[in-house]
């Protein structure tokens, strides 16, 4: 009987693992929104339309749900190669950025 108890705590371990698993990756997949690329690209148009009226260096833009830095990096050279993606929505002018 004493040999039977390894594979079986194992076995338990690996049970347990696996359901954790599946529930994490169920929960992820569908609980995010995807990013609308059309909203976001017009939103950093307008957002740098209204900081180059303003004279500002910067500007932070209102990413819609499921938005992140990454779809910002992926919109911007659409709208403009004048200005570059900061964390968090920020967008800065290129003169003002160093690479």
């Amino acid at each position: 009987m004493g040999r039977w108890i390894v594979p079986a705590i194992g076995a338990l371990v690996l049970s347990v693992a696996i359901v954790a698993g599946a529930l994490i990756w169920a929960g992820s997949s569908g609980s995010e929104a995807s990013c609308d690329r059309n909203a976001l690209a017009d939103a950093a148009r307008d957002g740098i339309a209204a900081a180059e009226r303003a004279d500002d260096q910067q500007v932070t833009i209102e990413m819609g749900d499921g938005c992140g830095d990454a779809d910002l990096e992926f919109v911007l050279p659409e709208v403009t190669r004048d200005w570059h993606v900061m964390p968090g929505g920020t967008l800065m002018r290129a003169s003002q950025h160093s690479n």
